[in-house]
């Protein structure tokens, strides 16, 4: 690794950047979701965040300009940074010349929009145990989130920077019931919980933290962003949690395609009174709840007793 402290952005270096991205005629792509980050102090407290360290592998999703990437090859024994966009992904060779430690893989991070493109997977478990830190294209965030884990790579942690309403989806806890209706007291916790509450839930504990003004950005956008962390939940992803995800995500997506019905009601419109009236008892499920108010414990249980059957 040729990286040493020297090589950290200085703190005028964000602005820098901008400006040899605006010498080169670069104009950010809205289709690619491109807005990027170049504030130093956020850079640097994302990588501190993860904990990436002189042993660390470290993957990163839209090297955009390489801020963060130069961040992160100063400080990891390796990165693979993968860039969809070939004159950026040009301009961020170029820009990392000083490393010999940071691969570029210019292909699109996702094959078919919901799984990982399948060289990334093979350079992924080449990789091994990996950091994944990332200021995520908006587009994409959580569709490669998802994809990301379903894959089951092996993965320590993740630190993202996401939309705020994404990150609010994926942190968010269940709606606590009140004679249906939301109880305002836990409202602020339960914002968006739903299909990507549950399914990055079952592969990782997620927490939120901290908003991201548009001011960090070039160029800004017009929300908020935020700083996600996610850790995972198994050691080792053995075929058995692989098969329960199945149906656990058939659930949820059955579900919450009927998300103002009550569960009762939903439940025999899929599998029928005798077992709808089985499942509620054995799970120990309220007839009168939604979707909204089941946890992600209420899904797991219900997709063990009562695989998913979509035959």
């Amino acid at each position: 690794m040729s990286s040493t402290e020297e090589n950290r952005e200085a703190p005028g270096e964000g602005r820098g950047l901008l400006a040899r991205l605006r010498a080169a005629g670069f104009v950010p792509r809205k289709g690619l979701g491109q807005h990027f980050l170049h504030d130093p102090r956020i850079l640097s407290s994302l990588a501190e965040a993860a904990g990436v360290e002189g042993n660390s592998r470290v993957l990163e999703v839209g090297t955009g300009p390489a801020s963060l990437t130069r961040e992160l090859a100063s400080r990891a024994a390796r990165v693979l940074t993968v860039e969809i966009d070939e004159r950026m992904s040009a301009f961020a060779a170029d820009e990392l010349k000083i490393f010999d430690n940071v691969e570029i893989l210019q292909v699109d991070a996702l094959d078919g929009k919901r799984k990982l493109q399948p060289l990334l997977y093979e350079k992924l478990r080449d990789l091994g145990d990996f950091l994944w830190v990332s200021n995520l294209p908006y587009g994409i965030s959580t569709t490669l989130i998802i994809a990301l884990l379903e894959s089951a790579v092996s993965w320590q942690k993740a630190v993202l920077t996401v939309q705020n309403e994404v990150a609010e989806r994926i942190c968010a806890a269940p709606v606590v019931q009140g004679k249906g209706r939301r109880d305002r007291s836990r409202s602020q916790s339960s914002i968006g919980y739903g299909p990507a509450s549950l399914l990055v839930g079952y592969w990782a504990r997620s927490q939120y933290l901290k908003k991201i003004a548009p001011g960090s950005f070039w160029p800004p956008p017009r929300v908020d962003s935020a700083v996600i962390r996610l850790e995972p939940r198994y050691e080792v992803v053995t075929e058995e949690i692989k098969k329960d995800y199945e149906s656990f995500s058939e659930w949820v997506r059955i579900l919450f395609q009927k998300r103002r019905k009550q569960l009762g009601g939903s439940l025999r419109s899929i599998i029928g009174q005798d077992k709808a009236d089985k499942a509620l008892t054995l799970c120990k499920l309220d007839a009168t709840v939604r979707p909204e108010n089941l946890s992600l414990e209420d899904f797991r249980v219900l997709a063990r007793v009562f695989p998913f059957d979509n035959s």
